[in-house]
């Protein structure tokens, strides 16, 4: 939750419109522009992981990469994608996104090497710009009547704005299952030519198959209605191409990748938010807010959102201009509502010193809905929570409207993140003995898939193995 501008209207997978032949009368700097713009977007989408030595470590890959390239007219950038999505990602123009995501199932600096050549691959062959097609607006809660359609458009809408979502429009169910298999291919022969092991980036594809199903509880399933290719398919096709492919090894920047990756941040970022079951804890704008049990929470760039699991009751919190006190706010919202709706609110109070609230009802549907807007300043910043829910559910808004106030110093103190670390192995500890022996705080099915490993592998003296520890927040 970073609650950042409003994105560019131009994203790789469109809100552009272009034919095969407008794109393919375009030169090197429609990628530039087009690029410059969505990393912008991307950039405010993400937040950039700040962590100079990782940083210079990825970068230096990359570099390495693009050396061995034959020409290009792109200059590359690289950068970490504060998301902890397992995911890379490539615009137009050269710019190359990995997460820390992605970062934390690397077990070599060879498979690093295979998902970033697979990423400047995609753009010298400028895939996205071949992609490009229509985006999709997110649906937001639908329930009935004339005032909640007019709080859902008018205001809840503005406050995620977000036409279209950043994180799927640049992941690679973007490119089709040609542009994919091309992209390994040649991917793999650029990462061999730069002397890293072509075959690694099956290992790393397999660890994310295995870590996407571990996150979403769902095995991944071969379909010819999917764009994407198959992740097994990719692997074979992998170790096919590879045989074809003469390489030398040449020493690594790094001489042990989980080394260089020591002390990286996992899970969510306290930059945007961070949350604990249902209670979220913002400690750069300096809040905390407890979201009703059991619904599902979401923390996008501009608004964190939480919805019952039958979407029969939203609420949606993010920052607005300070232009205007509360009170105003509210009595220009009560004055619009009137003068569309002839309809007043049912509670129009203040809340302390800097908030105010507005209760509006609408009892043009099936069902009386009931729709709670709170504007409340904390310390410079002026946020504006929006609940919609029928009357069974319209506690939880009084409930969570309330819970909504400013950190204090007990809170921040407590405030814990999870970070990853290398750790030596004795000769023939299982990786659950390990994890015993360094106190790690993660559970051992995770720790598990980040490293590749079975919990019960034998392991070998001095083996490096990725462990988690949990750490204050400090800042």
């Amino acid at each position: 939750m970073k609650f950042n501008s409003k994105l560019s209207r131009y994203f790789v997978s469109g809100l552009l419109i272009l034919s095969a032949h407008s794109i393919q009368s375009q030169n090197t700097d429609f990628d530039k522009k087009i690029g410059a713009e969505n990393a912008k977007a991307a950039d405010a989408e993400f937040g950039i992981y700040e962590n100079e030595k990782l940083t210079a470590y990825v970068q230096s890959v990359g570099n390495r990469l693009v050396s061995a390239l034959d020409e290009t007219p792109f200059e590359f950038k690289f950068r970490i994608a504060d998301d902890f999505t397992p995911n890379a990602f490539a615009l137009p123009g050269g710019y190359v996104y990995v997460t820390r995501g992605i970062l934390a199932l690397v077990n070599t600096e060879d498979e690093l090497a295979g998902v970033m050549a697979h990423e400047i691959t995609h753009v010298t062959e400028r895939h996205s710009i071949h992609q490009m097609r229509r985006g999709i607006i997110p649906q937001v809660l639908m329930l009935p009547g004339n005032i909640v359609g007019y709080v859902i458009g008018e205001h809840a809408s503005k406050l995620i704005n977000a036409p279209i979502s950043i994180t799927s429009a640049f992941t690679s169910n973007a490119y089709s299952r040609k542009q994919e298999s091309e992209a390994d291919t040649k991917g793999i022969a650029l990462a061999a030519k730069a002397g890293y092991d072509p075959n690694a980036l099956k290992n790393i594809l397999d660890r994310l198959s295995k870590a996407i199903e571990y996150l979403t509880a769902q095995k991944e399933r071969k379909s010819w209605l999917d764009d994407h290719p198959y992740t097994p398919d990719r692997i074979q096709n992998i170790i096919e191409v590879s045989k074809g492919i003469t390489w030398q090894k040449k020493e690594g920047i790094s001489a042990n990748a989980i080394s260089a990756l020591d002390g990286l941040l996992l899970f969510d970022s306290p930059s945007k938010g961070i949350f604990n079951e249902s209670v979220f804890i913002h400690p750069e704008l300096g809040f905390t807010i407890t979201f009703p049990k059991d619904w599902l929470t979401q923390n996008e760039a501009n608004a964190v959102v939480a919805v019952r699991k039958d979407k029969k009751a939203a609420i949606y919190l993010g920052l607005i201009n300070s232009d205007k006190t509360a009170s105003e706010y509210a009595k220009e919202m009560e004055d619009d509502v009137f003068k569309k709706h002839k309809t007043k609110p049912v509670v129009s109070e203040p809340k302390g010193d800097s908030g105010y609230l507005v209760v509006l009802e609408d009892k043009s549907g099936k069902e009386i809905v009931y729709m709670h807007i709170l504007w409340l300043k904390i310390g410079n910043n002026l946020f504006k929570l929006i609940g919609i829910a029928p009357k069974l559910f319209e506690e939880n808004l009084k409930m969570t409207a309330t819970s909504l106030r400013e950190l204090n110093t007990k809170d921040r103190e407590n405030i814990q993140i999870s970070i990853m670390h290398g750790f030596k192995a004795n000769k023939d500890e299982t990786l659950k003995e390990l994890a015993n022996r360094s106190e790690n705080a993660s559970k051992l099915k995770g720790l598990s898939v980040i490293n590749g490993l079975a919990e019960e592998t034998k392991l070998k003296e001095g083996e490096y193995v990725k462990i988690v520890k949990k750490e204050y927040y400090k800042k």
